[in-house]
């Protein structure tokens, strides 16, 4: 960490050779190499990122605002992170984290993140009725309603509705009611009806 790092990293970025292994550091695993290899990035002042390695070391940086602008080529990697998890050996250091990511989706409008998304509430609404405590945890259903929503896609109707019905929680169920409503889907209508 810190000046040592530097030093470290710098002498590797000066052997050429060393850096896609360096840069490929940005799609570790963890969630902390990423922001370390970005943060000594940031401190080397480099800057000779294909269009690939920008959308990875814009993400471990969590700038969502400058991931969205670059638009549809940050889909593919958006929804990578989306679909890397393990209910069963799920870290629950990484939920935040990954919680992150459907906003950024929802706001790019790319169809492709429909189903992922999807599928992603649905582990959520497991993990969520796993646990007894789940504050700060629901995030992951909050963010993924409200992308399914702004993406307008009626195939998440039920998914959102099996989440408003499973997860009990004031701000879940309100959020989902709201995308509910967008979404205008005629087997929503039962269900809102319920919590009235």
């Amino acid at each position: 960490k810190g000046l040592g790092a530097i030093e470290f990293w710098s002498d590797k970025l000066a052997d050429k050779k060393m850096i896609p292994a360096i840069i490929s550091s940005l799609e570790d695993d963890s969630s902390e190499i990423r922001k370390t290899i970005a943060n000594i990035l940031d401190r080397l002042r480099y800057q000779n990122f294909s269009e690939k390695e920008k959308i990875a070391y814009l993400i471990a940086r969590e700038d969502w605002e400058a991931v969205i602008n670059i638009g549809k080529p940050a889909v593919e990697s958006l929804i990578a992170h989306v679909e890397n998890d393990d209910l069963e050996f799920r870290d629950y250091n990484l939920s935040e984290f990954r919680s992150k990511f459907p906003q950024p989706l929802g706001n790019i409008h790319d169809m492709r993140a429909v189903e992922p998304l999807i599928r992603f509430l649905r582990n959520e609404t497991a993990f969520l009725c796993m646990i007894d405590h789940k504050c700060g945890f629901e995030n992951g259903c909050i963010y993924a309603m409200e992308a399914l929503s702004e993406l307008g896609d009626k195939t998440a109707v039920d998914a959102i509705i099996e989440c408003m019905e499973k997860v009990d929680d004031f701000e879940v169920i309100k959020v989902a009611m709201k995308a509910l409503e967008k979404l205008a889907d005629a087997k929503a209508i039962n269900p809102i009806l319920e919590y009235l």
